[in-house]
């Protein structure tokens, strides 16, 4: 996500299921790339490991070479986790085996936020990211893990986990009444296409609409019963530049270009947002550029979401980068508003 709302504007309201961390106090959740996001990141440990044995790398763009970088520290590997919350192996995003049903990679499931979409609302965190954006508040969702156990030591589930649509949905049975839909996050949620598209549908048909909260990486034009199941998508735009989006996050912008155009076409943009973080791109040309591409396509009341970088839950290295101004909100706020946009909004 996923920034997924990657400026950590506080914990949301609600119950995790899942995604602690070694020393987490009981029941604290874990942040997975949403605005809801914001914990501190994992301590140095042993390293996750991939499907071919190999320690998670996690490098940020510019680093040095044979400078590994954690997952959530600051100079190595992701920490095993003797609870089963966060380390395990590489697993597929769907069993093999014909006719089964799609499963995904699940790192977290959140029953009530009321910061991840309209009104009050169940998110799902899927697992694994190939964005390895600078100021990401949830870097223990990057690597494509599940948990070796299926239980903690107090019997509750392990997560990351793969999981049915069904199962997901049996998760939020108790907290069906109070919320009016999900919002499937990561990590990166497009990253698992099948399991996405099954867990979309299947909320749709139990009367709990989705919205698919992504960065932008995947291709939804080729991705049509998901893109008609959705309620709608919020995209993050990290950067306009294609040199400051790659500095940023490793990763080309050209696909969140596409999809930003696709989705704004076809009326499935719900929200457009940008983290804006001093010194690692240029906020003003970015969001002068989204703005103008929005009313340029007919999508002048798509909402505008401007999410104000904050240090809580970074990797070391980022901790002392600035925050934004209010003034220098404000400013970035009017540009988007010059441009024509009518629903630009500051967090």
């Amino acid at each position: 996500m996923s920034p997924r709302g990657a400026a950590g504007a506080g914990i949301a309201a609600g119950e995790a299921l899942g995604g602690r961390l070694p020393g987490d106090p009981d029941g604290a959740p874990r942040g997975a790339g949403s605005e809801s996001s914001g914990r501190p990141t994992d301590p140095a440990g042993a390293g996750s490991r991939s499907a071919a044995g190999e320690a998670y790398d996690g490098r940020l763009p510019g680093d040095p070479d044979g400078a590994p970088r954690g997952a959530g520290s600051e100079s190595s590997g992701r920490p095993a986790d003797p609870d089963g919350a966060g380390s395990g192996d590489a697993a597929p995003a769907h069993p093999t085996a014909a006719g089964a049903a799609p499963r995904g990679r699940v790192a977290k499931i959140l029953r009530s936020s009321a910061v991840d979409g309209p009104g009050n609302r169940a998110v799902v965190f899927l697992q694994g990211c190939s964005f390895n954006c600078a100021y990401c508040h949830n870097p223990e969702t990057r690597p494509p893990v599940v948990s070796p156990k299926e239980r903690r030591p107090d019997g509750s589930p392990a997560y990351p986990r793969l999981m049915t649509a069904a199962e997901v949905l049996a998760a939020l049975v108790p907290a069906k009444p109070f919320i009016r839909g999900i919002t499937v996050s990561g990590g990166e949620c497009g990253e698992q296409p099948e399991f996405l598209g099954s867990l979309v549908e299947a909320a749709r048909a139990a009367g709990l609409p989705a919205l698919v909260d992504t960065n932008g990486s995947a291709d939804y034009a080729a991705l049509p019963a998901l893109v008609r199941a959705a309620e709608g998508f919020m995209l993050d735009l990290k950067a306009w530049d294609p040199v400051e989006h790659r500095a940023l996050t490793g990763a080309e912008v050209a696909p969140v270009k596409a999809n930003l155009r696709f989705l704004a076409a076809a009326g499935k943009l719900y929200e457009l947002r940008t983290v804006v973080a001093p010194g690692l791109f240029d906020a003003e040309l970015t969001v002068r550029m989204a703005a103008s591409e929005l009313v340029a396509l007919g999508a002048a009341s798509t909402r505008y979401k401007l999410i104000r970088y904050r240090p809580q839950g970074v990797r070391a290295r980022f901790k002392d980068l600035p925050e934004p101004t209010d003034e220098g909100m404000q400013a970035l706020a009017a540009i988007a508003r010059a441009a024509g946009l009518n629903d630009v909004i500051l967090v």
